[in-house]
């Protein structure tokens, strides 16, 4: 009896998989829509049309074909799966993960590679732990031969994840504002260079307005010219193109500028595989830019350059095969008897077999600032430093952290100023940003011990106006709004060393039944580093979680769990907002006006709010419902870590134990809920 009721629970779980998710050919059977279906096929044709010739530059294009049709039919896994690989190519590769996950769910054999692709999605997206599992699973299923190849790819990504979750652990106090649109464009906009009076900003651009015969026909982007803005009233001017005089019929980017703000290095890319020039500011002008030496330039590719502030080293990129530890490395020149001697390499302290670009020595004289895709990055290009000590020794680099750093590149960073009148400018992609790559000023967010404003740029307090201010300490994961509801009965609550109480209050039958912040049973999401995906429920949307329902109505969790789902450590949650930045106190109470305390984490990038534990999805969707927010969603953990309903169902399907008690407890709900 007990094979056969194992027997009846799997297949019980295998009908609702096959009914949680079915994939929809573009067949004119499977619509009733006729002329729908037409204006679908034909725009998806257009965009297969656009998508197969495998040219990055022509995948936005394909993408609006794509919509369309994705409009008409989302359930069709191919589409999903096209749709994803064009995000995951271009600008904010974060949006391709919804896409890469519903392909997957319609079918898991879609493309030979979509388990890859899901892992890189959920990289972009700093999901570190789904990220690392769905590289070692694509790892392991590939084949003997394929797997030799791909395993220095899944190692490098796994130590990136790693590193991921290091530096979020410690997130820096720095403060990003991208510079508008006054500055940065819907094209990408990079290199940013500041004068020491911080009123000139010179810049790199492949913005539409240098001219319909500046295409580059490898990317079908605009050639890059150098732009220049200035400071007026505290806001940037409309950027201007710096004449022909520096811009040509080519790429022309800016790479460095002296510290005096006379010599400006850039690079031209008409000849010679592209080289580093040098321009100088005289007479209100800029000269006719001549190359450097050829103890500088050679027959590889020189990308950036700096100069020391006594102008007697030079810092520069290059990919020159005979001298590199790795790939595109840095190296130094000295200026010696009237000439630049033949260039060094700076050492594999710096330099790794991976590429390094992007080099920046500020004011100091001695921090090297540089991007490399080396080292502890969490992906991409991240920004690091070194310092060189009294003997010329450079000391191991630093990775800026987050929020500087993310899984996508991040480079050309230029800094001003020490300690807390640290200001730097770099490029980078944001969810804030205008279509590509954008310029931001980066801020150092000072230590504060009084709580002086409820504005969350400064990353540290919210004031509630009730005189009863939480205060963030700089490395704290964790902030409980104790007077979220302004009710002085819950001014004490979670105060008694346990910072981890997900929602206790006096009505909450869900929980332990411990009213007083101290439920001792690890529910904080500090450490939950499993799907966070925002924009789902966990559930979309079904009733799958009534397979969790206790069936004899004891909410009671003192019974040993033997009544409910938390035996296999699964609980429910009601997230009532997330956000990039944290909420301000206002704005997190119009979003949630109830009076159940909130719980501010910080999980893989985001800030998330979340209220309530539930051993049932029945009360977890009973609070959704009223709580008064009209987007929240339940969540769904196992043994702490935010999972989808569909794990669970997996879970249940591998390990007979479970399956056994999951039968004894709640066959009733199975059979009622099918």
């Amino acid at each position: 009896m007990k094979i056969l009721n194992t027997l009846l629970v799997i297949l019980l779980i295998v009908l609702h998989t096959g009914l949680y998710a079915q994939n929809v050919e573009f067949k004119s059977k499977n619509f009733e829509d006729k002329a729908g279906f037409k204006n679908a096929v034909a725009n998806l044709k257009k965009g297969d049309g656009i998508y197969l010739q495998n040219k990055r530059w022509m995948l936005p294009k394909a993408l609006e074909y794509y919509k369309i049709a994705h409009e008409y039919n989302p359930n069709n896994a191919l589409l999903n799966y096209k749709m994803g690989n064009c995000l995951i190519n271009i600008n904010d590769k974060s949006l391709a993960l919804p896409y890469f996950q519903k392909a997957y769910e319609l079918d898991n054999n879609v493309m030979e590679d979509i388990v890859f692709k899901l892992a890189m999605a959920y990289h972009y997206n700093m999901e570190w732990n789904n990220a690392m599992q769905e590289y070692e699973r694509y790892q392991y299923n590939v084949g003997e031969l394929k797997r030799q190849e791909v395993a220095p790819i899944i190692e490098k990504r796994i130590m990136e994840c790693k590193s991921g979750i290091e530096l979020l652990s410690y997130p820096t106090r720095f403060k990003l504002t991208n510079l508008g649109d006054s500055v940065n464009s819907e094209y990408n906009d990079y290199a940013p260079l500041i004068n020491q009076n911080s009123n000139m900003l010179i810049f790199t651009s492949r913005r539409e307005n240098v001219g319909k015969g500046k295409l580059d026909m490898d990317m079908e982007e605009y050639f890059e010219d150098i732009y220049v803005c200035k400071m007026n009233n505290e806001e940037w001017s409309s950027p201007s193109r710096l004449g022909n005089i520096l811009n040509s019929s080519s790429h022309d980017a800016s790479v460095g500028l002296s510290h005096d703000g006379r010599v400006l290095y850039l690079y031209k890319g008409l000849t010679n595989g592209g080289d580093i020039y040098e321009s100088y500011f005289e007479d209100g002008i800029w000269t006719i830019p001549r190359p450097l030496s050829t103890k500088i330039n050679s027959e590889y590719h020189e990308t950036s350059a700096c100069l020391s502030p006594d102008g007697k080293t030079l810092y520069f990129a290059s990919d020159r095969a005979d001298l590199s530890v790795g790939q595109r490395d840095i190296f130094v020149s000295k200026f010696e008897n009237g000439t630049w001697s033949e260039a060094v390499n700076i050492g594999s302290v710096i330099n790794t077999k991976y590429d390094e670009e992007g080099v920046y020595m500020h004011p100091d004289g001695k921090t090297l600032f540089f991007s490399s895709k080396g080292h502890n990055t969490m992906g991409g290009y991240d920004i690091f430093k070194s310092v060189m000590d009294e003997n010329g020794i450079w000391s191991e680099p630093e990775n800026l952290g987050y929020p500087i750093n993310s899984p996508d590149d991040e480079m050309y960073f230029y800094a001003l100023g020490v300690d807390d009148d640290f200001v730097g400018y770099y490029a980078t992609i944001r969810s804030d940003g205008f279509g590509g790559r954008d310029i931001y000023k980066v801020e150092v967010v000072p230590e504060k011990n009084d709580v002086l404003t409820n504005n969350s740029e400064d990353l540290l307090s919210y004031n509630n106006g009730s005189g009863n201010d939480t205060i963030v300490i700089p490395g704290d994961d964790t902030r409980l709004f104790v007077d979220l509801d302004e009710n002085e009965n819950g001014n004490n609550q979670g105060k008694n060393g346990n910072n981890n109480n997900l929602g206790n209050n006096n009505g909450n039958t869900g929980n332990s039944g411990n009213s007083n912040g101290n439920n001792g049973n690890n529910q904080s999401d500090v450490n939950n580093n499993g799907n966070s995906n925002d924009n789902q429920s966990g559930n979309n949307g079904n009733n799958s979680g009534d397979l969790a329902n206790n069936t004899n109505g004891n909410q009671n969790s003192t019974n040993n769990g033997q009544n409910d789902i938390s035996t296999f450590g699964v609980v429910f949650k009601v997230q009532v907002g997330a956000s990039r930045k944290p909420m301000p106190y206002n704005e997190l109470k119009a979003r949630y006006p109830g009076n159940m305390k909130v719980t501010e984490i910080q999980h893989e990038g985001w800030y998330k709010y979340i209220i309530g534990t539930y051993n049932t999805y029945s009360e977890a969707t009973e609070v959704k419902n009223s709580c008064g927010t009209p987007d929240a969603w339940v969540i769904v953990e196992k043994s702490g870590v935010r999972v989808h309903i569909r794990e669970v169902l997996d879970m249940l399907s591998h390990y007979s134990y479970y399956i056994q008690s999951f039968l004894a407890y709640n066959e009733k709900a199975i059979i009622e809920y099918y």
